[in-house]
C-alpha cells in the first residue's frame, strides 16, 4: 500500500456552499450522516483522476454574527470534530489519502483577513408577494382570520401595528430577517483563485444555487490545463437540462448529479 505523506498544495478542492448542501436544521443530521455524505464527495473526487493525493475542503456559510461564531457555526464545528474522514483510504488506488475540512472564514489567497458579520439580521422583512390566482373565495370573505391575508398586510409596512386587541407589538420587533452577506462572493473569489493560481487536478462545486454559474463559466473559461477537471455537483437534476447548454463548449467542466448519499 503506498502512504502520500505531504499535505502542500491540494491536489483537489472541493468548495461546499453549505445552506445549498445542509439547508436544514443540522441537529436534523447526525454526525454519521455528515460524514457520510462528505465522503461521498471526497470519492466524488478521487473518481475524476488518479492524481490526487490530497483533498481541501472548503464550507462556506454564514459563520459569523458581527465578531462572534453564529450557532449554526459552532455545532457544525461541533460535528466535524467527531468525524473521521481523513486520511482516506483509497481502495481503488491501495494509498492514503490525506486532507483537511475547514469553515470557509477567509480567502484562500488572503488568509490574514477573517471576513465578520457574514450572517446578518435585519429589523422586519420585505414584504409578502401572494399569488392571488391560488387564493380560493374563502380567503376574501375571512380576511380578518385568513393567515395568508394577516401575514400580508402585517407586512407591509416595517411599523405595522398588530391587530389583536390590546397588542402594542409592530412588524419590526416580531420578525427579523436573517441572511447570509458577502458569502457568494467569497465563494466566487476563492473558486476564480483556484482556477486561476492553484495546481489542484479536481475542483468540484457542491451548490444548487445558479447565482455561482457566472463564476463558474469564467473560472473554467480560464483553465489552461485541460488535464484539470471541474465538477459542478448539484441535486436538482432538471439543471443540467436547464443550463448545460451553457457549459457545453467547455470540456474541462461537467455536470454531475448528487444524491444525499454521494
Amino acid at each position: 500500500m503506498i502512504i502520500k505523506q505531504s499535505f502542500s498544495l491540494p491536489t483537489a478542492v472541493i468548495i461546499i456552499d453549505f445552506d445549498n448542501f445542509i439547508p436544514g436544521d443540522l441537529t436534523d443530521i447526525s454526525s454519521n450522516e455528515l460524514e457520510g455524505r462528505l465522503k461521498g464527495l471526497v470519492r466524488s473526487a478521487l473518481d475524476e483522476s488518479s492524481e490526487v493525493e490530497t483533498i481541501l475542503i472548503r464550507l462556506y456559510g454564514g459563520w459569523y454574527k458581527k465578531e462572534s461564531f453564529t450557532d449554526r457555526a459552532s455545532a457544525l464545528q461541533q460535528k466535524l470534530a467527531a468525524i473521521k474522514i481523513f486520511p482516506y483510504i483509497d481502495l481503488q488506488t491501495r494509498s492514503f489519502v490525506r486532507g483537511k475540512i475547514e469553515l470557509a472564514t477567509t480567502l484562500v489567497d488572503l488568509p490574514r483577513v477573517v471576513w465578520h458579520n457574514t450572517l446578518v439580521e435585519r429589523d422586519g422583512i420585505s414584504r409578502v408577494r401572494i399569488d392571488r390566482t391560488k387564493l380560493t373565495q374563502a380567503c376574501e370573505v375571512n380576511k380578518s382570520s385568513c393567515p395568508i391575508k394577516i401575514l400580508e398586510n402585517f407586512t407591509k409596512k416595517k411599523n405595522k401595528l398588530c391587530k389583536t386587541l390590546s397588542c402594542t407589538v409592530i412588524h419590526k420587533d416580531a420578525i427579523k430577517g436573517v441572511g447570509q452577506k458577502m458569502v457568494d462572493n467569497m465563494i466566487a473569489c476563492d473558486f476564480l483563485t483556484i482556477t486561476s493560481d492553484f495546481l489542484a487536478k479536481v475542483i468540484l462545486f457542491v451548490s444548487d444555487d445558479t447565482d455561482h454559474f457566472p463564476s463558474i463559466l469564467l473560472g473554467a473559461s480560464n483553465v489552461n490545463d485541460r488535464s484539470r477537471k471541474i465538477i459542478l455537483g448539484v441535486y436538482n437534476k432538471s439543471y443540467q437540462e436547464q443550463w448545460g447548454h451553457l457549459f457545453s463548449d467547455l470540456k474541462e467542466i461537467k455536470f454531475k448529479i448528487l444524491s444525499y448519499d454521494n
